[in-house]
């Protein structure tokens, strides 16, 4: 005689021996999945990035995200006073870098930073070396600067500098151009110093000139206050000069017949001084 099938909506009443050991069942299935399994925290390479979580981790794989946008490839907005982005590199040695960018673009920019907020002690672009330079930049393009600062304000700067008690707050070095090369229509380059005795713009030299000027048409050097040396004045022979301005003495040394002489012009008139007989 063949057992009659029970149908699948027959209730089959169950032992509490039964019922104990399938709840203790779903609570083994449970563990497992909880502390056997991989965790949601412990996201491996290949799986997604789970926001909130201090723990993914890729090992030695890298994270590429592709997109075609023309606006912004990925926005992180910061409602915090914390820190928006960070990039942090472990090795205490090597060629590395926090936070890399670059634009292939002629007219675009590797890294842009902006300070929208009002007037403060914040900055677009602000870096710390520690122990080393706090900002390097090179350009391989002869018609393009380094590092380049600009000022819209009527009366602003567009570079500065300042340093410690002994240091410079701009310092330029080159080898066989300009250290320090400044253009305008007013000063190329204006230094200040409010402390007693020191320099608004100092040169140095051990064999060649501390500070050199060049002018065509106008004065080379002008100076509005008195002017001192603790060495001498050298005055190479020319011919005699133009017209000095009115109530204004012109000296000079030319050479007169083999003879050199120290002149001053006061007008249309030449008075030698102390001819010098080589």
């Amino acid at each position: 005689m063949v057992d009659a099938v029970l149908p699948l909506s027959v209730d089959v009443p169950r032992s509490r021996r039964a019922l104990l050991v399938g709840a203790l069942g779903g609570v083994g299935a449970l563990a497992a999945n909880l502390f056997g399994g991989p965790s949601r925290a412990d996201a491996a390479p290949g799986s997604p990035l789970i926001i909130g979580s201090s723990a993914n981790n890729a090992g030695t794989s890298n994270t590429v995200l592709t997109t075609a946008s023309s606006v912004v490839a990925f926005e992180l907005i910061q409602n915090g006073p914390g820190t928006s982005l960070m990039g942090y590199v472990t090795p205490s040695t090597g060629t590395t870098r926090g936070v890399y960018g670059r634009s292939d673009s002629v007219n675009g920019d590797g890294v842009q930073a902006r300070n929208a907020g009002g007037a403060g002690t914040g900055a677009g672009l602000r870096a710390f070396g520690g122990n080393n330079h706090g900002v390097i930049a090179s350009t391989a393009n002869v018609d393009r600067y380094a590092v380049y600062g600009s000022n819209s304000a009527a009366t602003g700067d567009g570079v500065a500098g300042q340093a410690g008690v002994g240091g410079s707050g701009v310092i330029g070095f080159s080898t066989g151009g300009n250290g320090v090369y400044g253009t305008s229509d007013v000063f190329g380059v204006h230094g200040v110093t409010t402390g007693a005795g020191g320099s608004g713009v100092r040169g140095e030299a051990t064999t060649g000139v501390g500070i050199y000027g060049v002018s065509t048409s106008g004065y080379a050097g002008a100076f509005a206050g008195p002017i001192t040396t603790t060495k001498y004045i050298d005055m190479l022979e020319i011919s005699v000069p133009a017209d000095p301005p009115a109530n204004t003495a012109r000296l000079f040394v030319r050479d007169n017949a083999s003879t050199t002489e120290l002149c001053v012009k006061i007008g249309l008139n030449v008075y030698v001084l102390a001819p010098l007989i080589v």
